[in-house]
């Protein structure tokens, strides 16, 4: 992570819970950027955590690649949802995937959970304010 300090102040949960690459699958992606270069760019959400590009990283370095700026690149992507994916491409055993599932899983309840008491607390908010007249009036559209 070096290559990338200043840019990357850490890694999201969610990125560091997807497993490791192999070693043969490292050796491949260190291989393909020395040929090719990086082809997707690294991502991280705007708290300036990596959410997708760990092994991309890792294997620049081994490489000798030094990371550009425009090789990193902000993102508004779930951080779950990026880590479902790469879930998804991970060379995993069926009893590995189901175990990730579950965690990704639960994971994603309790942020359910979270945003649903956000929203009650909104909705009790709102009629508390209807209550005690505090609505702003709604004004018709002239059509």
């Amino acid at each position: 992570m070096a290559t990338v300090a200043g840019r990357i102040e850490g890694v999201h949960e969610a990125c560091s819970k997807v497993p490791e690459i192999g070693p043969r699958d490292f050796d491949q992606l260190v291989e393909s950027i020395k040929a090719h270069g990086l082809l997707r760019p690294i991502e991280i959400n705007r708290e300036k955590l990596l959410v997708d590009g760990r092994s991309r990283i890792q294997a620049s370095a081994a490489a000798g690649i030094q990371l550009a700026d425009d090789d990193i690149v902000v993102t508004d992507t779930d951080p779950l949802a990026i880590a479902w994916s790469n879930n998804a491409r991970r060379h995993l055993t069926r009893d590995q995937k189901v175990m990730e599932a579950e965690r990704l899983l639960q994971e994603e309840e309790e942020l359910a959970a979270q945003r649903k008491a956000a929203g009650g607390k909104k909705g009790r908010q709102a009629k508390r304010s209807r209550k005690n007249g505090n609505l702003v009036p709604r004004i018709k559209s002239l059509r």
